[in-house]
């Protein structure tokens, strides 16, 4: 019996396409189901897996990009990408067989809910959309003495680049910055420029300024007009935890 290979990537979607490409050459070798790919390191190593690291080319992770996107579909592309960002433990693995199947089924592959990893894709996908979605509304910018607007948010899943995308469009002359706070990371931009993401940042230090008076000021006078406007006797709070669960507001200005 063939000893199961568990490919161990980088966290990341360069790691994991890069790791994809890595794997196929190992499906090759021993067999589709004898080889997974992981990208968090187990906390109970399996007796009869071999584990292997890999490490990040992100010449492979470009093939592999450029492969998908040239072949298929451009929501095929759209739900691997979604589907790297994601909290979800397994999508190493389960993007490593769904793109499997996709290059065994072409396009047909976004309609095939019975095969699990597609299922799978598809859910993982509308999960982190909707945080996305949520967080396009939810996220509050605060105005520095610099003249940079710095945001807060700690998501669930890894959405910063997608914010990034979304903002740098309708804030393109604004300097700004959002602080990704549970995994340490931040999306800089300049006005007029693309924006950029560094790892392992914190902004506490005022190294990026502080509230500018301005902001404090209009800052109090929302907090009063979001108490002023509300009926205390029509007062629905499981509406409003399902329209705006608890989660979102630790960082927005009218619940601090």
């Amino acid at each position: 019996m063939e000893q199961t290979k568990v490919l161990l990537c980088e966290n990341s979607f360069e790691g994991i396409m890069s790791g994809v490409y890595d794997g196929w050459i190992y499906r090759n070798r021993y067999g589709r189901e004898n080889v997974r790919l992981q990208c968090s390191r187990p906390d109970n190593y399996n007796l009869f897996y071999e584990y292997i690291n890999l490490n990040t080319s992100i010449e492979k992770a470009v093939k592999v990009s450029e492969s998908v996107k040239k072949k298929f579909n451009g929501k095929v592309f759209y739900n691997i990408y979604m589907t790297t960002v994601s909290e979800e433990d397994d999508k190493a693995d389960i993007l490593f067989r769904y793109i499997q199947y996709a290059y065994d089924m072409g396009d047909r592959i976004l309609e095939c809910m019975a095969i699990p990893e597609v299922m799978s894709v598809t859910k993982i996908c509308k999960r982190v959309w909707f945080e996305y979605d949520h967080f396009r509304g939810f996220i509050r910018f605060t105005e520095m003495n610099n003249n940079t607007l710095k945001a807060k948010i700690q998501p669930k899943n890894d959405i910063l680049e997608l914010l990034g995308e979304h903002f740098k469009d309708r804030l393109a002359n604004e300097n700004f910055l959002i602080e990704d706070i549970g995994r340490k990371k931040v999306l800089l931009h300049k006005k007029e420029c693309d924006f950029v993401i560094y790892n392992n940042i914190v902004t506490d230090n005022g190294n990026y300024g502080i509230m500018s008076d301005r902001e404090k000021t209009y800052e109090d006078l929302w907090r009063v007009f979001f108490d002023t406007i509300a009926i205390k006797e029509r007062n629905n709070n499981e509406l409003q935890r399902n329209n705006l669960p608890l989660r979102y507001r630790k960082y927005m200005t009218e619940f601090i």
